[in-house]
């Protein structure tokens, strides 16, 4: 393999993380040669961002590319038909939940996984995103890490298995606390509220959140058992059924949860 600086690299998909991965790694120097999405508009678009050529067939990604980062969403990696590649070229992709294995029919693979979401409309420090490297060799190990560390100071080897028990663990701190964010703004529109109101308690939440344990933090009528405040709110939710269930069995998870303190 080539020094990292010198290596070539091309995307399999143009959404919120390759974009991401492909344009930090471009500002970096790496050289992106080709971009690949099923929406040929897609691939142009990024392509044109990171000097890269698009491609309207998977087939057609040149043979003599370094590394190919597959950065799709996990039904379509686990449906993908992949062409042979050249046996020096190394496979990986960025799925949280995804076995490395299942880009065994190669002979260099490994994954590339940024623990992090990503919108292509927001800014977030690549340098302080946790990466997991995995390969099925040592070569491919070393290649893949030395490729995140050009853009992040965060680089762990990490198992299929720990990985999937990351993303797990990461399902429940972004996509659940960001619905239990949607309901809140639901509430505060029916009341004809705004909710800038609870953006300053969104940022201290998370804020106190990185700085100590969780469970030592909670607060709220639920941690209290505080039944008046928490019969009150549930009879406020009686005219949505599904907010009301769920406000319920958070508040006796949060009350159980305490307990075992």
């Amino acid at each position: 393999m080539k020094t990292i600086k010198n290596i070539s690299v091309a995307f399999i998909g143009s959404g919120n993380v390759a974009t991401k991965l492909a344009q930090s790694l471009y500002k970096e120097g790496i050289s992106i040669k080709e971009i690949y999405s099923p929406t040929f508009s897609n691939a142009q678009e990024l392509a044109d961002t990171v000097g890269a050529t698009p491609i309207e067939s998977l087939n057609n990604i040149s043979q003599n590319i370094d590394i190919i980062i597959i950065s799709i969403s996990d039904s379509a990696l686990k449906e993908i038909d992949l062409p042979k590649f050249s046996d020096n070229t190394i496979i990986c992709h960025t799925s949280g939940s995804v076995n490395i294995e299942i880009l065994n029919k190669h002979n260099n693979y490994g994954v590339y996984y940024p623990l992090q979401t990503f919108s292509k409309n927001t800014n977030v420090d690549i340098s302080e995103v946790p990466f997991c490297i995995e390969a099925n060799t040592e070569s491919n190990l070393e290649t893949l890490f030395s490729l995140a560390e050009l853009i992040s100071n965060d680089v762990s080897i990490v198992t299929s298995l720990e990985r999937e028990k990351m993303h797990l663990a990461a399902v429940f701190i972004n996509n659940f606390t960001n619905a239990m964010y949607s309901i809140a703004e639901d509430l505060m529109q029916e009341s004809g509220l705004n909710f800038d109101y609870l953006k300053p308690l969104i940022k201290e939440t998370a804020n106190k959140a990185i700085k100590h344990s969780p469970r030592e933090i909670q607060t709220g009528p639920a941690v209290r058992n505080d039944k008046s405040i928490i019969n009150k709110h549930i009879r406020d939710l009686d005219n949505n059924e599904e907010y009301s269930n769920i406000y319920k069995q958070l508040s006796d998870l949060i009350y159980k949860l305490k307990k075992k303190q």
